[in-house]
């Protein structure tokens, strides 16, 4: 008799996971828990895209951009110049973009991306509207905003 009982139990957990659906919908999704997405809908797969970033600092420097429903939502990059680095972070809002960029100096000419061997020497932080008009914060010797425009893309299609 157990026998028949493990038998109907592994029978029973067979069947309830082959009823389980497989695919994710963007459909409403019905939940009282208090872990629930905003306004109850399921979310949709974000993107990360690395591109190469020319015009600002040595050969091979990258942003990292990150999209959410196709459109861009943040980024960063790291810019190598022969005795310095920044560290470059941008952040889409509905009605602005917030540019922030910090420079480090290298103590020692080959301390390449040890954090103990640089020195920060400014830091700067402004904000454009989506047309790259400027309005608010510090003033940027250089327009990342019309590197960003040129170079990568705000929305995927």
């Amino acid at each position: 008799m157990n026998v028949m009982k493990r038998a109907s139990y592994i029978l029973g957990c067979a069947m309830a996971l082959l009823s389980c659906k497989e695919e994710q919908s963007d459909e409403k999704v019905s939940s009282d828990n208090a872990w629930a997405v905003e306004e109850n809908v399921a979310p949709r797969k974000d993107t990360t895209i690395v591109y190469r970033w020319e015009g600002i600092g040595a050969e091979n420097d990258e942003a990292t951009v990150y999209y959410s429903g196709g459109k861009i939502v943040r980024g960063e990059a790291m810019v190598y110049g022969a005795t310095d680095k920044s560290d470059i972070r941008f952040e889409f809002e509905d009605e602005k973009i917030i540019i922030s960029r910090k420079k480090y100096t290298h103590k020692k000419r080959a301390a390449h991306g040890k954090s103990d061997d640089v020195e920060l020497i400014s830091k700067i932080e402004y904000q454009t509207d989506h047309h790259g008009n400027y309005l608010d914060g510090d003033r940027a010797e250089d327009d990342f905003y019309e590197i960003l425009k040129k170079q990568i893309p705000f929305e995927l299609k």
